[in-house]
């Protein structure tokens, strides 16, 4: 227990040096630091570079007492400065600092200080009421060093009050007896400072508690060492007596077990004596506080009769003095008598003070220690106790701030939406206009264009119905009025054409038409049969087409979840307190829009678009897309280039222990600067130039690669079980084995045979079907002989309804120049 108790306070006392020589090193970099200015008299008593004469708060002291306050604060950091004989002292010491790590102070080399008097405003302001006068004047000090006084100085005045100080500010500087500042410029510097770091005379500022906590270390670790040295020789001891017990023969065995029982017991019994003699101690330490508290007492009460014993006497030798000398002799007894009970009264005190010294000497280090422990730990739970209210009234109004804060917040995001929502509709009704407008200019530019086009024309028709005209004349045809209606060009040439054919027709007989007609029959029968076939068929592949868009989609959809699930965990991994997720620009439509990644990164608004992050931070959204679809579909190996080269150190580190761990399922090649990755690689191959014109190779293999990577693997070895699960979990995809399969391509339709055999041609039917299938004008041929078809049967009618053939011409022409007009 005791060495537990003196663990435990060896602990305590290391923990607040560490904790005081933390602060202490946070203000080393301040100029005329402790730890500088202790640097700097350790190099001055050295004697290595000789002229440094001390701080400027070791030179100077105040002449009276009640100004310390106020010129302390008045020199402020001056105090601290460093004072020299010359610049190349000061130079020797900035370097020596340097080098060794001293920290950072200033110098005064004395040989180069050039310091204005006090003038006009100073000088007027110096002689009003409340002024006590220049800080340099109420400062004693060796006149040789009276430029660096005058330099931290700055030409300072004191004063009594803050309400002096500001009937005279402005253009002077002034401070107060309390310590407020008033620059020359306005400025007004004040309230309460911290005793640690106030500067002071006589050492630059005021010691710390770092020596109290080095002391109070090494007497915890004195006396850990004591009770871990009795306790070690304790054990020391049972050991040996185990040893012994253990090394007994079999003939003493019982004797000797007997003798070290009763050694045993003994101790025992000397430890509980021991242990009584302590309590007894204990006992007897508080007698005597008790005692020494009585004796002080007594020593107080003795003190106040000596001191009424010599007023007693004074009063009598005056009263000597007074009264006539009949009375002297009466008066001289008592007064005898008197002070000679003082006399044995201070004997009997001193006696007592005497005898009580002695235990006072032995126990005033003690109770000074314990009353330091009880001052300390009632100034921690003082401080404690304030610094607990102080939390408690600054969490309430934190509190109500928060509630408050909250609200606003929320009225703020639902305006934010609302006028996020009006924003996207304006830019969407903005580029449809933009849209519109686009259009409208293109059909204006085309109307434009077409109008000019069929100016030309029309002029180019007026020309040619002049030529016509005069060509009419010429021949004596008159020109119809315009009244006639006259068919159009078109039916004119069609009447041409077919009076031509007519004309051919009539000079032979076809004997072959019947049978032509049964031929033409069976390919329209033919034909309807294949068509029939064509639009059965394609309403079956429309059905496989749907049924496979169908399934496209929900693959599609069904990878996208769990992508986007692997995503979000794998992103928060690599940017704690993140969140990413996936989404389709099309959701309705997914192969017509594409994928869009929406990243928060840490301490951003939610709202932050992909195109506003850094070149960072989009890297590692990238890597969590690569990452996630590796959980989802593992590929045997990855490359990657330089990914880490926009990433600070920390999160390079994520990614490089992010591919070390998954590269127990895959092998990743990656071409890096970082040490971390080189760190964490099982393989290092490096390139490597000479200087002699040609590169060589550098290779590491078989490299020990067992790292702990504490709670960066455990999270990612979760996140792959979360993976795996989901992917197991996920609903059967469709089956490729029971797709639609697409049906056997049709061969060659009977319908497109040709004119071979009405041509009176004997041809096979391999030669048909070449002739159908060779060239890139199969549907061009195919095309020409339809419209030989269709004028064949046209002629046919035509023949066919001879006698009647001029009345149909013409109520056909009829009709067509109505539908015209």
């Amino acid at each position: 227990e005791d060495r537990d108790r003196s663990e435990i306070k060896v602990r305590d006392a290391e923990r607040d040096l560490n904790k005081a020589r933390a602060r202490q090193e946070g203000r080393a970099n301040t100029p005329g630091s402790a730890v500088t200015l202790a640097a700097l008299t350790r190099l001055r008593q050295s004697g290595e570079i000789h002229g440094i004469m001390g701080s400027l708060g070791e030179l100077t002291a105040p002449k009276d007492p009640a100004h310390e306050e106020a010129l302390s604060n008045a020199l402020g950091g001056g105090l601290r400065s460093i004072v020299v004989t010359d610049d190349d002292v000061a130079a020797k010491c900035i370097s020596w600092l340097r080098k060794n790590g001293g920290g950072r102070a200033t110098f005064l080399p004395l040989s180069k200080l050039s310091v204005g008097r006090p003038q006009g405003r100073s000088l007027i302001v110096a002689n009003n009421p409340g002024v006590i006068g220049f800080a340099h004047d109420l400062l004693d000090y060796d006149s040789e060093i009276d430029s660096a006084v005058r330099y931290a100085g700055r030409n300072t005045l004191i004063v009594q009050s803050m309400d002096i100080a500001r009937r005279n500010m402005g253009g002077v500087r002034l401070v107060t007896f309390d310590g407020s500042v008033i620059e020359s410029s306005g400025a007004m510097t004040g309230g309460s400072a911290s005793r640690a770091n106030r500067n002071a005379f006589g050492g630059g500022s005021i010691p710390s508690s770092l020596d109290r906590l080095e002391a109070a270390v090494e007497e915890a670790n004195l006396v850990y060492s004591t009770v871990e040295a009795a306790l070690r020789e304790v054990r020391t001891n049972q050991q040996n007596l185990r040893d012994r017990i253990h090394g007994l023969d079999d003939s003493d065995h019982s004797l000797r077990l007997r003798n070290w029982k009763a050694d045993l017991e003994r101790a025992q019994k000397g430890v509980q004596e021991i242990r009584k003699k302590v309590v007894d101690a204990t006992k007897e330490f508080e007698g005597c506080d008790s005692a020494q508290a009585e004796l002080r007492t007594d020593a107080d009460k003795a003190r106040e009769a000596h001191e009424q014993a010599v007023s007693k006497r004074s009063a009598a030798a005056q009263d000597l003095q007074d009264h006539a000398p009949d009375h002297l002799s009466q008066k001289l007894r008592d007064a005898e008598r008197t002070m000679t009970e003082a006399g044995r009264t201070r004997l009997a005190s001193e006696a007592a003070i005497s005898s009580g010294n002695e235990r006072t000497a032995i126990l005033a280090g003690r109770v000074k220690e314990i009353q330091r422990q009880i001052d300390k730990k009632q100034g921690l739970v003082s401080e404690a106790e304030a610094a607990i209210t102080k939390l408690e009234e600054d969490m309430n109004e934190a509190e109500t701030k928060l509630v408050d804060l909250k609200e606003q917040a929320s009225q703020f995001n639902e305006e934010q939406n609302a006028l996020q929502d009006r924003r996207e509709e304006i830019i969407e009704e903005r580029a449809s206009l933009r849209a519109s407008v686009e259009v409208l200019s293109q059909n204006r530019e085309t109307l434009t264009a077409r109008i000019e086009e069929l100016n030309v024309q029309i002029q180019q028709k007026r020309e040619a119905v002049d030529e016509i005209e005069v060509e009419l004349e010429a021949v004596e045809v008159s020109i119809p009025s315009p009244d006639v209606q006259l068919p159009t060009v078109a039916e004119a040439e069609k009447s041409v054409q077919g009076l031509e054919r007519r004309l051919g027709h009539l000079g032979d007989v076809n004997m072959l038409a019947i049978e032509h007609y049964d031929t033409a029959v069976e390919r329209i029968a033919g034909l309807v049969e294949d068509g029939n076939l064509l639009r059965d068929r394609r309403s079956q592949l429309v059905s496989i087409a749907e049924q496979l868009e169908d399934e496209r989609r929900t693959r599609l959809m069904t990878v996208f979840e769990h992508v986007s699930n692997n995503f979000g965990r794998v992103y928060e991994i690599l940017q704690p307190t993140g969140s990413g997720s996936l989404r389709m620009e099309n959701p309705k439509k997914p192969f017509e829009g594409g994928l869009e990644m929406d990243c928060v990164p840490p301490g951003k608004s939610k709202h932050t678009k992909r195109s506003m992050l850094s070149g960072g931070e989009k890297s590692m959204a990238a890597l969590a897309l690569i990452f996630a679809i590796q959980d989802y579909e593992p590929s045997p190996f990855y490359y990657l280039d330089e990914v880490d080269q926009n990433l600070d150190p920390f999160n390079a580190g994520r990614i490089a222990a992010l591919c070390r761990m998954r590269s127990q399922r895959a092998q990743f090649m990656m071409v890096t600067l970082r040490k971390v990755s080189l760190t964490l690689a099982d393989h290092h191959i490096g390139i490597t130039h000479a200087g002699d014109g040609r590169s060589r190779l550098i290779s590491e293999f078989d490299r020990a690669a067992a790292i702990e990577m504490g709670e960066e693997f455990e999270a990612e070895r979760k996140s792959q079980a979360e993976a795996k699960a989901e992917r197991e979990a996920m609903p059967e995809l469709p089956d490729p084995e029971g797709m639609p399969r697409i049906p056997e391509p049709l061969g060659t339709p009977k319908s497109l045979g040709g004119l071979a055999e009405r041509a009176g041609v004997e041809a096979l039917e391999g030669d048909a079907e070449e002739g159908i299938e060779a060239g890139d004008g199969t549907l061009g041929s195919l095309r020409d002989r339809t419209d030989d078809w269709t004028e064949d049967m046209e002629e046919r009618e035509t023949i066919e309804q001879t006698p009647e053939e001029p009345a149909v011409t013409e109520s056909e022409a009829e009709a067509e120049q109505k539908e015209a007009e």
